[in-house]
């Protein structure tokens, strides 16, 4: 069983990443929890990013997961995410 947003969810795959069906036929996405450790292990770890530094972060051909999880990370840390996808 796999914990999501504290509660037990099943989850299903949809070609792309995993989906936890909601009750009203919605899909919500569940993210690995290896990305939000890689995110972090990046932001804080190989960037030392400080309160108040601005991070480019330039994505292209991976997964958006990655992308927020490193947005939310740079948020958390007190920085501006400046994102260019490609």
């Amino acid at each position: 069983m796999i914990r999501y947003n504290g509660k037990e969810a099943i989850p299903k795959y949809n070609g792309n990443s995993f989906v936890k069906i909601l009750k009203n036929g919605v899909g919500d996405i569940m993210t690995d929890e290896r990305i939000y450790k890689l995110a972090k292990g990046l932001v804080n770890y190989s960037c030392e990013l400080k309160k108040g530094e601005k991070c480019l972060i330039e994505t292209f051909d991976i997964d958006n997961a990655l992308t927020k999880a490193l947005v939310k990370e740079v948020l958390a840390v007190g920085g501006y995410p400046f994102v260019w996808l490609r």
